[in-house]
């Protein structure tokens, strides 16, 4: 049988984040014993001028790669039924 203190209203206010508090100290204690460092400003690097890419329509090429095989550009129509030899049973 399941006890009926397994199911009592949670409370948010019976809990804390302690994590945070720890941090702070930790920090605050740092600076108090002087053990603490300047940070300077990452440099930024100079920005290089970037050359745009050549931008190609794909689909010219692909009907110019057909064209010179001598395919067909446009799909053909598949028949629909059955093929020989893959009927179950026979």
């Amino acid at each position: 049988m399941i006890e009926e203190s397994a199911f009592a209203q949670w409370n948010p206010q019976d809990y804390h984040d302690s994590y945070r508090q720890d941090l702070m100290k930790r920090i605050q204690d740092k600076i108090r014993s002087k053990q603490t460092h300047t940070l300077t400003p990452k440099e930024k690097a100079p920005k290089e001028e970037r050359k745009s890419a050549d931008i190609i329509d794909l689909m010219s090429v692909l009907k110019k790669s057909l064209e010179e095989r001598g395919g067909r550009a446009t799909p053909r129509k598949r028949k629909v039924g059955r093929r020989p030899g893959l009927n179950p049973g026979s």
